[in-house]
């Protein structure tokens, strides 16, 4: 089962369109799954990426084969998820 994993800054229009990606590739793979989470604080982002760990029930979960975010406030928490969860690339 593939997860991706939505990072929500709480903005509307964020949330839809990254809904809207998810539900297409939806219909490309029905056993795809996701999972919404919200954002890290700013110092919580810097040392989860500079220290490679850090403990938040939510990120601890299945490994997600895609991190998806729309915002600038979504930017560091992606960084730092890339760095935790060793993903070799984020567009």
């Amino acid at each position: 089962m593939a997860v991706v994993r939505i990072i929500n800054d709480g903005k509307p229009g964020h949330v839809n369109q990254s809904m809207g990606l998810v539900k297409a590739m939806q219909r490309l793979r029905p056993d795809l799954q996701y999972e919404v989470i919200s954002p890290l604080s700013f110092r919580e982002s810097l040392q989860a990426g500079v220290f490679k760990s850090y403990r938040h029930a939510d990120i601890h979960q299945e490994r997600p084969c895609l991190l998806i975010g729309a915002g600038h406030k979504t930017h560091l928490t992606l960084l730092a998820l890339k760095a935790i969860l060793m993903f070799r690339h984020l567009f």
